[in-house]
């Protein structure tokens, strides 16, 4: 509606009666409801039932006051909150424990980090940026290996290292598909660029030979690491955008995820699908994964609430829930970003963005077997976290934010 000129507006608005969509909140992550249902209260057709510019006014001033619309208050300084480094489920009827200092902060970006991901050694970090780059960092030393990488003319949205922790493919809201020497930063091959829309998640399978992407055009592709052809797809089926896809341990299945709060599961070798819709989550789903046999998915909405499927079947054994019986929520590590949400490797924790504030800079952590809270990360970002990535031993977890920065938790329960 923005882009359209005053007399094309009153068109569609006051003749047509079209009305806007609320905007995704990865668009407008400070876009509250309050707001969004005053803008829709001026946009009623009838002039007369409209709010008068008085009472907009004193609506407006209500959220300023309020702190619906102004900017995020800086984050607690280190120590505010107590540090508990112990946790059992013994302790469920309790508060949860609150924590607020880092292990490490990693600085360098220009723009929002809207991605990163542990190496599958656990000894690196790859993150990719609104400022249209990738960098790679010691975890041990917190400095960058590599400078910056740059290609991409838009923000990195998702990232992944390869098995051998020897490549990097990125994918970004330009549409496009880049590979990196992780050891010397050469871009080896890109752009692949057939999706039509900004990418949302990326994944190698376990051979490292191919690449699943998932995007907003709503399709998942799968590429030829080497020569960058399209091997199969567009995969068609999920009905908004593709936000987490994840090949099977043994590299003949892909497991995909949608904001449409459906999973599907697809063959490799054919490209057909195996299993879809399978349906449960209330709520747009932002992670999936397959269990170390294979036999199940393992899938969470934005605020971590899990389903489990048979993989055979695709009947839904658990869930949506977060409590689910113990051993059945490990995970095949895989080295890419994950969007707000997580499981560990280990199947013992979930983590999800608290609920209830688009902008939050806090998340929380889950026990899976109880379903009770853990803890809660009070951090030091200052402004909303995008996304949270388990490290694959499961004692660390990556945390990415608007704030242009990246810390590292250990996670000490």
């Amino acid at each position: 509606m923005s882009e359209l000129s005053f007399p094309d507006f009153v068109e569609q608005v006051v003749r047509q009666d079209v009305r806007p969509k609320r905007p995704d909140e990865e668009d407008t992550p400070q876009l509250s409801d309050e707001l969004w249902h005053l803008a829709e209260a001026c946009w009623v057709k009838d002039p007369k039932s409209r709010p008068t510019a008085v009472a907009v006014c004193d609506a407006l001033s209500h959220l300023v006051h309020t702190s619906a619309i102004t900017q995020p208050a800086a984050a607690p300084s280190p120590g505010e909150y107590p540090l508990v480094s112990q946790y059992s489920p013994a302790q469920a009827s309790s508060p949860s424990p609150s924590m607020s200092s880092s292990n490490m902060t990693l600085q360098g970006h220009t723009g929002s980090v809207w991605c990163a991901a542990f190496s599958y050694d656990g000894k690196y970090i790859v993150s990719g940026s609104e400022d249209r780059t990738i960098r790679v960092w010691d975890v041990q030393t917190g400095r960058l290996t590599l400078e910056p990488l740059k290609r991409h003319t838009k923000g990195v949205g998702c990232i992944a290292f390869s098995p051998d922790g020897s490549q990097i493919v990125s994918g970004s809201y330009d549409n496009t598909i880049w590979v990196w020497d992780s050891v010397t930063g050469r871009a080896v091959a890109g752009p692949f660029d057939k999706h039509t829309d900004a990418i949302w998640s990326i994944s190698f399978a376990p051979d490292g030979k191919l690449v699943a992407s998932g995007s907003r055009d709503k399709t998942i592709r799968v590429w030829n690491m080497r020569t960058g052809k399209l091997l199969i797809g567009p995969l068609t089926g999920h009905t908004d955008w593709v936000t987490s896809v994840t090949f099977s341990g043994d590299g003949k299945r892909i497991v995909s995820g949608s904001k449409d709060r459906k999973v599907r599961v697809w063959s490799v070798e054919s490209g057909g699908l195996i299993h879809g819709d399978l349906t449960g989550h209330q709520i747009r789903i932002r992670f999936v994964a397959f269990s170390a046999g294979g036999e199940r998915i393992i899938s969470v909405s934005r605020y971590g609430d899990v389903c489990v499927w048979n993989t055979l079947t695709g009947t839904l054994v658990s869930g949506p829930s977060k409590q689910h019986p113990q051993g059945t929520l490990a995970v095949v590590f895989a080295a890419n970003s994950t969007w707000y949400c997580a499981v560990s490797p280990d199947g013992k924790w979930i983590a999800a963005r608290k609920k209830g504030d688009l902008n939050s800079k806090i998340f929380q952590i889950w026990d899976s077997k109880t379903g009770q809270l853990a803890a809660t990360f009070v951090t030091e970002h200052t402004q909303g976290i995008c996304s949270l990535s388990f490290s694959p031993d499961s004692k660390r977890i990556l945390s990415t934010s608007m704030s242009k920065v990246i810390l590292i938790h250990n996670l000490s329960f």
